[in-house]
């Protein structure tokens, strides 16, 4: 990994206090619309070029404590309880997903997001990707996930 440049001050003065998008997925929320159905959604998959290779998006919105700076879509939890029943219903996603796809297909990125993915117990994202070959080919794909640093830290 290379050094990162600092910014210019030049560039910083030229953007400061403009209004700008904040880190988000795309397409943002304001495209979602309910003009796709089960049926065609289910027709994509199945249409998706069984040479291609897919990304994931692997949303986990939960947190132990809000960060100030935060606009994602999160729920506080103080007990583990509502993240293992998400959990359980991530896997049965999952596992539809892949029953319609065209054929076992290869995943080239998982981005993990949220909330804070890494409030798993690290142990839960070997179970969730070790189980992920039933379903997928996962050849060296690369994984990123967002974190809080407090909980980055202790995991």
């Amino acid at each position: 990994m290379g050094i990162m440049n600092p910014i210019r001050p030049d560039i910083i003065a030229r953007f400061e206090g403009q209004r700008a998008p904040r880190y988000t997925s795309y397409p943002t929320a304001p495209h979602f619309t309910h003009a796709i159905d089960d049926a065609e959604y289910q027709m994509l998959l199945t249409g998706l070029p069984t040479e291609d290779s897919l990304s994931l998006y692997l949303h986990v919105p939960f947190c132990q404590t809000m960060c100030w700076y935060c606009g994602c879509h999160t729920r506080i939890v103080a007990s583990y309880s509502p993240i293992e029943a998400y959990l359980q219903a991530l896997e049965a996603e999952i596992r539809m997903v892949a029953a319609a796809l065209p054929q076992r297909m290869k995943v080239r990125h998982i981005h993990w997001g949220g909330g804070t993915p890494t409030i798993m117990a690290p142990e839960t994202f070997a179970d969730l990707i070790g189980s992920r070959p039933r379903e997928a080919t996962l050849p060296g794909a690369g994984s990123t996930r967002r974190a809080r640093v407090a909980s980055a830290a202790s995991h």
